[in-house]
């Protein structure tokens, strides 16, 4: 099941995840958006909760999952 949702932060735009791939895909405000693969569903759920979406994508994410470059799903 995939969850497309806009988000409101200064540096992400849009976060859509993939449950069963287990792939989040994030695009970020310069318009790019990467893959992030073997991403927990807890770790999403924290993005969203998250105060600071950017400081909780670089504690939790960035250095943490292997990630590709892609153009966006379509919904």
């Amino acid at each position: 099941m995939r969850r497309f949702l806009p988000i409101e932060s200064s540096v992400i735009t849009a976060i859509e995840y993939d449950e069963d791939a287990a792939e989040l895909d994030i695009t970020f405000t310069g318009g790019k958006t990467y893959r992030y693969r073997n991403v927990p569903v807890d770790i999403y759920a924290g993005l969203l909760d998250a105060d600071s979406k950017g400081r909780f994508f670089n504690e939790n994410i960035k250095a943490a999952f292997a990630f590709a470059e892609v153009s966006r799903r379509h919904r």
